[in-house]
């Protein structure tokens, strides 16, 4: 039987002031996504788009329409507030499949879902997962592990490893989620802005957050199966450049 994975898809028109790389783009970002997302069969998958604002480009709105099983606006404004929101959603969603939470800012690789959903079938034991290689993880030495065992796995095309964070782009077992780990993304709402890092060292429990059980894994992807669009982050081994340049041209032949 093959994993159900539903994406909820969170975009808005305007832009949160990023180093942003020369081809940024939300429309690029959108096609890269949908190019990835359609290699899921369709009766395996479900996209909720979440808009933040009423009224997005038109050419962005002709693929919602066509490829979005759900658009859903929400009129409480920033990005903490859609978040906050899309994490009560969970509920809706197969118990035993994914949700994959996806910010508007991101390229992706054109096997991006179902190398994840190869890694979700493969590993059991792992809760969440991030399809992007953080930059973080080769050039800080500040993530406490207390002991936490770390280890390197292969599947699909991909190796997986242990990572101690990531953005608010990412993969969970919808079973996990609708337990304490969703309460605790949820409360770390209410903080004001949303805290990736404290996030997931208190769900996995490292670092200041050792004390948490049960302990949860987060895995990451080498290379990369997609990148956060900030200039200063980019994932390495992967040309997005030429990707960005490219999807454009696969979005006409293939959407």
């Amino acid at each position: 039987m093959r994993m159900h994975i539903t994406t909820i898809y969170r975009t808005y028109d305007g832009d949160n002031g990023r180093s942003r790389p020369s081809y940024f783009s939300k429309l690029t970002a959108l096609q890269s996504f949908l190019l990835a997302w359609r290699r899921i069969p369709e009766q395996n998958r479900r996209l909720i788009i979440c808009l933040n604002t009423p009224r997005m480009p038109p050419e962005m709105e002709r693929l919602y329409d066509q490829y979005a099983d759900d658009v859903r606006y929400i009129a409480a404004p920033g990005n903490t507030m859609t978040y906050r929101q899309s994490l009560r959603w969970v509920d809706e969603m197969p118990r035993d499949g994914l949700v994959y939470f996806a910010e508007d800012d991101y390229l992706y690789l054109d096997y991006c879902f179902t190398e994840m959903v190869a890694a979700a079938n493969a590993f059991p034991d792992v809760d969440y997962f991030t399809p992007y290689d953080h930059l973080d993880r080769y050039t800080r030495r500040d993530e406490w592990r207390f002991g936490r065992p770390e280890f390197i796995r292969v599947a699909g095309q991909r190796h997986w490893r242990v990572v101690e964070s990531t953005c608010s782009t990412y993969a969970a077992r919808v079973s996990t989620f609708r337990g304490i780990d969703g309460l605790l993304h949820l409360g770390l709402c209410y903080t004001g802005r949303i805290r990736d890092r404290l996030a997931w060292r208190l769900v996995q429990g490292v670092g200041p957050c050792f004390w948490k059980v049960p302990k949860r894994y987060l895995m990451g992807p080498v290379p990369s199966l997609a990148t956060h669009l900030d200039v200063r982050f980019l994932a390495p081994m992967i040309d997005w450049n030429a990707l960005a340049a490219s999807t454009p041209d696969d979005a006409r032949a293939r959407l």
